[in-house]
């Protein structure tokens, strides 16, 4: 399988990284745009010191990745950041 961790560079303090990883979940998950499949979650980034960050981790199976899936999952955490980037830049709550 494929852990896929797609980190952005951001350090909005720990607990801020809770509130907008909930926040970008939440609006993903309503749609609204060309979405990528939601296979995963906005969280606050477990490889950043304190976990001081914001990351999207997801997991693709073995026996989904067949037919060039995996390269396909690489350009939906592309579109994933740009939407997070247009979220965070709106002044996200």
């Amino acid at each position: 399988g494929a852990l896929v961790v797609t980190q952005l560079p951001v350090s909005p303090g720990a607990e801020r990284a809770v509130v907008l990883a909930n926040d970008l979940n939440l609006a993903e998950s309503a749609g609204g745009y060309d979405a990528p499949p939601l296979f995963g979650a906005w969280v606050p980034d477990p490889f950043s010191e304190g976990e001081n960050g914001l990351a999207f981790s997801s997991f693709l199976p073995n026996f989904l990745a067949m037919g060039g899936i995996l390269n396909n999952w690489v350009v939906y955490q592309a579109t994933r950041a740009q939407f997070a980037r247009q979220f965070l830049e709106s002044g996200a709550r």
